[in-house]
């Protein structure tokens, strides 16, 4: 009589690390989460500065979100490599925000394109296409939180709930471009809001989770 030997296959878990990285959607939805929070605190340090100055501290309210993002990143889904945390965060930082340097570049002729057309004239028209674009590229976040509560990360869950919230705010002054909130905010404030939430950061995280999935960081 024969012996049947049957092969258990491990199927891996979306939530867990592989030799190839972490999973892609976590680092997304976390990097944007993150980003999208110090955006939060970026807004108002922007206030405080004259508008349009383009000195050194309205350029570092530019340039520390990006850096600072990377480094939260790491930290909060990556604390037991501290030893390299520097480097690597530093590697995914020039990663992501060249990504994000890249898409303007080749965005821009779109939007161009599209401002010809009218849509750009129209603040209804623009909101509802920021409104669109915002559902769109925060959606992982909701599925992500989703995954984080049902695996028990409650910073991961934490982090996303605060992201998924700002989010909130963007997203309703998309829908009213006129309304008080938007009224509240400088134009360079509110031009910084909606293109780093909807284009931006997008780019930065998809950039960051492929860096991720390489090893690179």
């Amino acid at each position: 009589m024969s012996r049947t030997t049957v092969a258990q296959v491990s199927v891996p878990r979306p939530d867990v690390d592989t030799q190839d990285g972490p999973p892609a959607l976590r680092t997304y939805a976390l990097a944007y989460a993150i980003g999208i929070i110090f955006l939060a605190f970026e807004i108002p340090l922007l206030g405080l500065q004259p508008k349009y100055a383009f000195d050194g501290m309205y350029l570092a309210a530019f340039v520390l979100p990006p850096i600072l993002t990377a480094i939260a990143l790491l930290l909060v889904d990556a604390p037991g490599q501290m030893r390299t945390l520097p480097l690597r965060a530093l590697v995914l930082f020039v990663v992501a925000g060249l990504a994000s340097v890249v898409s303007t570049v080749l965005l821009t002729p779109f939007l161009v394109l599209m401002f010809r057309e009218g849509v750009g004239r129209s603040l209804s028209a623009t909101g509802a296409v920021s409104a669109v674009t915002l559902a769109i590229v925060a959606a992982p976040l909701v599925v992500e939180l989703v995954g984080a509560v049902r695996s028990h990360r409650p910073t991961h869950a934490g982090v996303l709930v605060a992201g998924l919230a700002v989010t909130a705010v963007a997203f309703s002054m998309a829908l009213a471009p006129t309304g008080a909130l938007a009224a509240s905010m400088r134009l360079d404030q509110g031009e910084l809001l909606m293109i780093t939430s909807s284009w931006w950061l997008p780019a930065y995280a998809l950039a960051a989770a492929y860096a991720r999935r390489l090893g690179m960081a």
